[in-house]
């Protein structure tokens, strides 16, 4: 077997595990706008499997321009986040805190997922749909990261019970002035 067919058996590879994972990131987003969270979770991870197969194969690939003495070209498979293409976290605390009070002020972390998704799905870009290595889709991550940024600033309670969100009355200072 030559370079260049080595090569696109690999490329063929890679194009199909793309595939897949386009296709996986488009049944999140449909299940986000359904809030069918467990879904998402499960397509998660499915498509953590499909990125962790897709590294083992370049691992093979490179394997193979070592035994074969070939310099076969290597692609990058990782796909880079790359700076300014996802919602920055500063824009989920609002959309938060306004959830809260909506829900009387606390509520479980699915509802509060829930009320964040629709006020911000027209924001969403295409990588806020896509999962983390975590299996989480990167829009509930940024949503998590953030809660926990907020509890460290006092906006959100630290004591609450597991699963339940809670605002404070410093969060709520915050959020009407931020309105004004």
């Amino acid at each position: 077997m030559d370079k260049d067919n080595i090569n696109r058996a690999f490329e063929i590879l890679y194009k199909k595990f793309d595939k897949i994972l386009q296709k996986v990131t488009e049944d999140i987003s449909i299940a986000s706008k359904q809030k069918n969270f467990d879904k998402v979770k499960s397509l998660g991870n499915y498509g953590k499997r499909i990125k962790k197969f897709k590294r083992k194969i370049e691992k093979i690939q490179k394997e193979c321009e070592k035994l074969l003495g070939r310099n076969i070209l290597i692609k990058n498979i990782k796909s880079e986040l790359k700076k300014g293409l996802n919602t920055p976290q500063s824009e989920y605390k609002i959309p938060i805190l306004e959830s809260l009070i909506e829900l009387g002020g606390k509520a479980e972390t699915n509802k509060v997922l829930s009320r964040v998704y629709e006020k911000m799905k027209d924001k969403f870009t295409q990588i806020d749909l896509e999962n983390v290595l975590s299996g989480d889709i990167r829009w509930i991550n940024m949503v998590r990261w953030t809660r926990n940024t907020m509890k460290n600033e006092g906006l959100l309670s630290k004591d609450s019970p597991r699963g339940i969100w809670e605002i404070t009355e410093k969060g709520k200072e915050y959020y009407y002035k931020s309105k004004k």
